[in-house]
């Protein structure tokens, strides 16, 4: 109840040939808002960590462009590639303050750059379906006259990999991911 409201507007575009096998060209920019959650600004202090009631939420630009190949038939079959970038103000990110003492803080501005990879198989019927991600980014802290400018951010990976799969029947879904 203490944020205030706001606006986060987003333009996108997709370009699409054919139905059955299609190539789109998809892009979108636009501007994004997250909220500290409860856990960061009121963690109790364990002894090793603690909230930040303090913390500022985060504010940014979001840009993606990409390609996708699909191949729609009694089967689906599809891959794509992103790249994404992402301009952030006041990042929020749990660092360790003093030796073994961690809480969140927020970094003045941050740079998120990537290229997100993926493939997905549908079976007939969309019984079965199987999708592998894998997600390069480089996140580095862009805050002007900060020390640590140009580098990268601590529990941000460099490599993502996700696999998900699963299985319908009837009104139940099993997934694994």
């Amino acid at each position: 109840s203490d944020m205030e409201a706001q606006l986060c507007p987003k333009l996108g575009m997709l370009l699409s040939t054919g139905r059955q096998t299609s190539i789109a060209l998809r892009g979108n920019i636009g501007r994004s808002f997250r909220a500290p959650s409860f856990n960061d600004l009121y963690w109790p202090n364990d002894g090793f960590t603690y909230g930040n009631a303090d913390l500022k939420p985060e504010v940014g630009t979001n840009f993606d462009v990409g390609v996708l190949f699909r191949r729609n038939t009694s089967y689906l079959f599809q891959l794509e590639v992103t790249y994404f970038r992402n301009a952030i103000t006041d990042l929020i990110l749990w660092e360790e303050v003093a030796p073994w003492q961690w809480t969140p803080q927020n970094v003045g501005r941050a740079r998120i750059v990537g290229l997100e990879n993926g493939w997905t198989f549908r079976f007939p019927h969309n019984r079965v379906y199987m999708k592998v991600v894998h997600t390069w980014m480089k996140v580095t802290d862009e805050t002007l006259n900060s020390p640590n400018r140009g580098n990268r951010l601590a529990y941000r990976p460099d490599n993502k990999l996700d696999i998900s799969t699963g299985f319908n029947f009837s009104i139940f879904t099993i997934n694994i991911d």
